[in-house]
């Protein structure tokens, strides 16, 4: 579509350069006929010229007679409006030269317009022509590859079927891979959980160890940091609200005052993120309405210190 675009668009300028032609021909046959006027003007002119000088010299001749004879007055009378006849139809012809002559200069100035226009279409239908045949030469080169391209094209769509069913089939065991993927993270994230349950168990067993061990005198202070552990581990598996009420109880075996026990759960906190590897979002925690809930419930107790 793109080459038959190309050439009706040329075949219209190769029409449009044709009527140039036409009207550079109607303009040399103005220009004749125009040519030919002015000749004739000037033969006009010439003969005009020719009688005025014959009465001229007809008039002289006519006036030297009169000084001698009446008989030459009057020839010199009849032959007056004969001149300014000659004289009225001398200045027509001059005006009328005039302007045939500028007629005939703005015809050169169209022609050679025109000439410059019509050399300018010929090149440029030269140009057409040209790009006409390339076109027609690249048109027949493509529909011989677009044959030899049949062969292989279907060689091609047997290729792709047979790469699709592969594909497919890759597919199939991608999906059943992940499936297993899937299964094995679950199992792992499951275990991982365990362990981790596992070792917050040790964990806490040490810890009640060590109270047991310990002395009276270290006993409370014992109690206290056996439940902000328990908090801290009920936070690791994201039981806030486990973590809120290991806190609440933490408070009545707090030695601290309760500005500084609220600041010491935050820093026991990070110290355990810190022994274990594990982020600590002390934001996270503190925005919670687990943690807000339990500064309500540690700002309405009266006393944190444990009577002796």
């Amino acid at each position: 579509m793109k080459y038959q675009s190309q050439l009706h668009h040329t075949q219209e300028e190769l029409e449009q350069a044709e009527q140039q032609n036409r009207e550079l021909n109607e303009y040399e046959s103005r220009l004749m006929k125009t040519e030919m006027m002015l000749s004739q003007s000037r033969l006009e002119l010439e003969q005009a010229n020719k009688t005025q000088m014959r009465t001229i010299a007809q008039l002289h001749y006519t006036q030297g007679k009169l000084e001698y004879s009446d008989q030459y007055l009057a020839e010199l009378e009849r032959l007056e409006p004969q001149l300014e006849k000659t004289e009225i139809q001398l200045s027509q012809s001059l005006l009328k030269l005039n302007q045939v002559e500028k007629n005939h200069q703005r015809t050169l100035v169209q022609l050679h317009q025109t000439q410059g226009n019509l050399e300018t279409c010929q090149l440029y239908l030269a140009e057409s022509q040209q790009q006409q045949t390339q076109y027609k030469n690249q048109l027949e080169e493509w529909k011989r590859l677009g044959e030899e391209s049949i062969e292989q094209q279907d060689e091609m769509e047997k290729a792709i079927a047979q790469y699709q069913a592969k594909l497919q089939a890759t597919e199939q065991e991608l999906e059943s891979s992940q499936h297993q993927l899937q299964q094995t993270q679950g199992e792992l994230q499951r275990s991982q959980k365990a362990l981790n349950k596992t070792e917050l168990e040790a964990e806490k067993l040490r810890f009640y160890k060590m109270v047991a061990n310990s002395s009276s005198e270290q006993s409370e202070e014992r109690k206290y940091q056996l439940f902000v552990w328990d908090a801290w581990c009920a936070y690791q598996v994201g039981d806030l609200g486990t973590m809120a009420q290991c806190l609440q109880r933490s408070l009545k075996y707090s030695p601290k005052s309760k500005t500084e026990t609220l600041s010491h759960w935050l820093e026991n906190f990070s110290q355990f993120a810190k022994e274990k590897g594990v982020p600590f979002d002390t934001a996270s925690l503190t925005s919670s309405e687990e943690w807000k809930q339990l500064m309500k419930r540690a700002i309405a107790v009266k006393s944190l210190v444990i009577p002796k």
